[in-house]
C-alpha cells in the first residue's frame, strides 16, 4: 500500500464483470426517421462488464506521447459488401436514413469502425459516413422509437439535443441494419485531430493556443454531462481542430454511457485516460473520471508526456511544477489530475479557472524544442 502525504492508496482488488444487465440487439433495420417525435428519455441502458486491471499504484500512464494505444475492442467492419462496395464503382451512391449520399475516400479506421467521407445529394454538403458493426455493439431503449437503437446513437442524440453544442460533432442522419449501423457525422473542414495538430504545430504562442484549444474542450465535456452522457474516451485523437480557426470538435461516442450518479464498475476506453480510483478499487463516477482525463489532455499537451506515478506524488503534495508554465497553469493541472477523486475540481469549475482569465509572459512557449515534427500519413477524421 502506497501512502502519500499521509493518505493511503486504496488496495487494488479485482473486479469481476458486471453481468446483471442483458445486451439489448436489434432484430431488424431501423432508421432515424422512425419514431422520432418528442425528446428522447432513457428507459433502458445496457452496460459492457470490463474486467478491472489489478496491477494498483504501478505506472498505470506511461510516457510514450508518440505511440497512444486504444483499448476499445477490435469490432470494425468490411464495408465492402455486395450491395454498396465502394471499390466495385467510382460513383457509389447509397440511401441512409432520410436521404442519399454519394460515398468517398476513407478518412479513419478504429476499433469500433470505418469512417468514409461522402457527400450529401440534395444540397452537396460534406459530410462523413461511419459504418460500424452491431456485432458486438451496445443498444438501448430511449421514447419515440419502438425498438432498441444503438447505444452510440443514442448518446450522440442526447448530447446534440437543446441548445447547440458547437464544440460537439453533429449527428445528422442514422440507419440500423442487420449487421451494422451506419452514422452520418457532421464533418468540419479543414480539420484533423488535436494530436496531429499539436506535433506540427508552428507557432509562437503555444500555451495561449492550449488555452483556447483547452477551454473548448472543457464547454464540450460539460455539455455532455449536463446532457446525461458519460463520453468515457475524451483524449487528443478524439478532437477535431481546424487548424485556421482553432475550433475544436469533440468526436467517437463509442466508448460512451450515459450519466448516472449510482457510478460504473466496468470501463470502456483508453487506459492511458482512464481513472485511477479504477485501477485501484474497480469503482468510479462520470464527472471526476472526465476531469481526471481532461487533466491528461492539458497534460499531454504541455508537458508532451503523459503523467507519471512521481508527477502524481507531487501534484498529490500540490508541489509539481513545469519550467515555462504559469503558476495558475500549474494549479490547473494539479487540481485535475488529483489521485483521489474527492480532491479533484468539479467538472462545472474548470473553465472558470484562473488560468483561463490570465495571460502570463511566462506561457509564451514555442514547441519547437519539445517535437518532432509533423505525424506521417495524417487523416483529416480519426475514430
Amino acid at each position: 500500500m502506497t501512502k502519500l502525504n499521509g493518505d493511503s492508496f486504496p488496495t487494488p482488488v479485482h473486479v469481476a464483470p458486471d453481468t446483471s444487465v442483458d445486451v439489448t440487439r436489434a432484430s431488424d433495420g431501423q432508421s432515424s426517421s422512425q419514431d422520432s417525435s418528442g425528446p428522447p428519455q432513457v428507459f433502458h441502458i445496457s452496460e459492457e462488464p470490463v474486467t478491472a486491471d489489478p496491477r494498483g499504484d504501478q505506472d498505470w500512464i506511461d510516457d510514450s506521447f508518440q505511440t497512444p494505444v486504444h483499448d476499445a475492442p477490435d469490432t470494425s467492419v468490411d464495408v465492402t459488401t455486395a450491395s454498396d462496395s465502394l471499390a466495385e464503382d467510382q460513383r457509389t451512391i447509397m440511401d441512409i436514413g432520410s436521404s442519399r449520399y454519394e460515398m468517398g475516400a476513407e478518412l479513419g479506421e478504429g476499433g469500433f469502425g470505418t469512417v468514409y467521407a461522402a457527400t450529401r445529394l440534395k444540397d452537396g454538403l460534406q459530410v462523413a459516413v461511419k459504418f460500424a458493426s452491431n456485432r458486438e455493439a451496445r443498444y438501448t431503449r430511449i421514447s419515440g422509437y419502438s425498438r432498441p437503437i444503438p447505444l452510440e446513437v443514442a448518446l450522440q442524440m442526447f448530447a446534440n439535443r437543446g441548445p447547440s453544442a458547437p464544440n460537439i460533432i453533429q449527428l445528422l442522419d442514422w440507419q440500423d441494419e442487420p449487421h451494422r449501423y451506419l452514422m452520418v457525422l457532421e464533418r468540419p473542414m479543414p480539420s484533423q485531430t488535436l494530436k496531429e495538430f499539436l506535433t506540427s504545430y508552428t507557432g509562437t504562442k503555444y500555451v495561449d493556443s492550449v488555452r483556447i484549444i483547452m477551454r473548448q474542450v472543457i464547454f464540450a465535456a460539460q455539455a455532455c454531462c449536463r446532457r446525461g452522457v458519460f463520453h468515457r474516451d475524451i483524449k487528443l485523437e478524439n478532437l477535431l481542430i481546424n487548424p485556421d480557426t482553432l475550433e475544436v470538435k469533440l468526436i467517437d461516442f463509442g466508448c460512451g454511457e450515459f450519466l448516472n450518479s449510482k457510478g460504473y464498475r466496468s470501463f470502456s476506453g483508453t487506459k492511458k485516460y482512464s481513472p485511477p480510483e479504477y485501477r485501484l478499487s474497480g469503482y468510479y463516477h462520470g464527472e471526476p473520471a472526465t476531469v481526471w482525463s481532461l487533466g491528461v489532455v492539458l497534460f499531454v499537451m504541455l508537458c508532451k508526456k503523459f503523467p507519471r506515478s512521481r508527477d502524481l506524488e507531487e501534484i498529490h503534495r500540490n508541489i509539481w511544477t513545469r519550467n515555462g508554465l504559469s503558476q495558475e497553469c500549474c494549479d490547473l493541472i494539479r487540481c485535475c489530475l488529483q489521485v483521489f477523486p474527492t480532491r479533484r475540481i468539479e467538472l462545472e469549475k474548470v473553465g472558470l479557472h484562473d488560468w483561463f482569465k490570465t495571460r502570463s509572459n511566462k506561457d509564451l512557449i514555442t514547441l519547437t524544442s519539445v517535437t518532432s515534427g509533423p505525424l506521417r500519413n495524417q487523416r483529416a477524421y480519426s475514430i
